[in-house]
C-alpha cells in the first residue's frame, strides 16, 4: 500500500503543469504571506547564499563574461541606458556629499547656485583633463571621485558653471584663452 507521500509525489510527476498553475494561484492569493517567508528564508541563509554565488562565479567566470559580452552586444541600448542610470546615481551622491550648491563664497548667485544642471566637479588643483582620460565611461569616473571623497581627500568641490571658468581663467588652466 501507498503512503500519501508517494501518491502526492507520483501525482506530481505526472502532472507538472498543473502543479506549476496551482503554485502560481497560491502565490498570488497569499502573496503578502509568502514574500515574508522567502525574506525571513534568505535572511537566515545569506551567508550560504553568498559562499555558493561566490563560488559557482569563481567556477564559471569565463563562460558569465562570454555571457555578459554577448548580451551586451545584442542590447546595446539597455547598455547605454544602465550606464546613463548608474552615472546619474554616482552623481548624485557626488553633488550630496559635496554640499550639493556652488562652493565658491563669491558665487554671482546669492547664497550659491543650488541648480543641480549648473554644478560641476572642480579639481582644487586643477588636473581633471589627467583623471577624465584615465575613465572609460563618465559613471566610472563619478564613482572614482566619489571613492577619493570617502576615504578623505579634499581635491574636489563643486562650483556652478560661471564660478568654475571663472577659476580656470584666473589661475590659467584654459589653453588658448583670449580676453575679450
Amino acid at each position: 500500500m501507498k503512503t500519501a507521500y508517494q501518491k502526492n509525489k507520483e501525482w506530481r510527476e505526472k502532472n507538472p503543469d498543473k502543479l506549476k498553475a496551482q503554485s502560481k494561484r497560491y502565490r498570488e492569493k497569499h502573496r503578502e504571506e509568502c514574500k515574508i517567508r522567502c525574506q525571513s528564508y534568505h535572511k537566515l541563509h545569506r551567508g550560504e547564499e553568498r559562499l555558493f554565488s561566490k563560488k559557482w562565479y569563481s567556477e564559471n567566470r569565463q563562460k558569465k563574461n562570454a555571457y555578459n559580452e554577448e548580451w551586451k552586444k545584442l542590447h546595446p541600448e539597455k547598455v547605454k541606458e544602465y550606464l546613463h542610470i548608474s552615472q546619474e546615481k554616482a552623481k548624485k551622491e557626488l553633488f550630496e556629499l559635496l554640499g550639493n550648491k556652488c562652493a565658491n563664497p563669491n558665487c554671482l548667485v546669492p547664497g550659491g547656485c543650488r541648480e543641480p544642471r549648473c554644478l560641476q566637479v572642480d579639481h582644487v588643483h586643477g588636473n581633471g583633463v589627467q583623471q577624465r582620460k584615465r575613465r572609460k565611461h563618465c559613471s566610472g569616473y563619478y564613482r572614482g571621485i566619489l571613492k577619493e571623497i570617502k576615504a578623505g581627500s579634499e581635491d574636489y568641490q563643486l562650483l556652478c558653471a560661471n564660478c568654475n571658468w571663472i577659476k580656470r581663467v584666473e589661475e590659467k588652466e584654459v589653453r588658448r584663452w583670449v580676453p575679450v
